[in-house]
């Protein structure tokens, strides 16, 4: 998976089976690139070479993701007004 400084990760907490093809699938422990986080309930992933909707309660956004591969830790700040901003 390639790692962008900019993007948020988030790690399964519970596998999400689903038969729905604009939902994304996944075990947990899955590491799911999250693209859109504008909905507090569904949020729009990435996983390998799919993308898909999932519920943002099914996994936990980490500053200690597996992917932080630098000194630097990310403060994620979630403003309703104008989305996912980093510090």
């Amino acid at each position: 998976m390639p790692v962008s400084e900019n993007s948020v990760y988030a790690e399964a907490l519970w596998d999400h089976m689903t038969l729905d093809p604009v939902e994304l699938g996944f075990c947990a422990g899955d590491v799911i690139e999250v693209k859109d986080m504008l909905d507090k309930d569904w949020w729009w992933g990435r996983l390998d070479d799919r993308e898909g909707w999932f519920l943002s309660a099914f996994v936990v956004v980490s500053l200690f993701s597996p992917f932080i591969q630098s000194n630097h830790i990310y403060v994620f700040i979630y403003n309703n007004n104008r989305g996912p901003m980093y510090k």
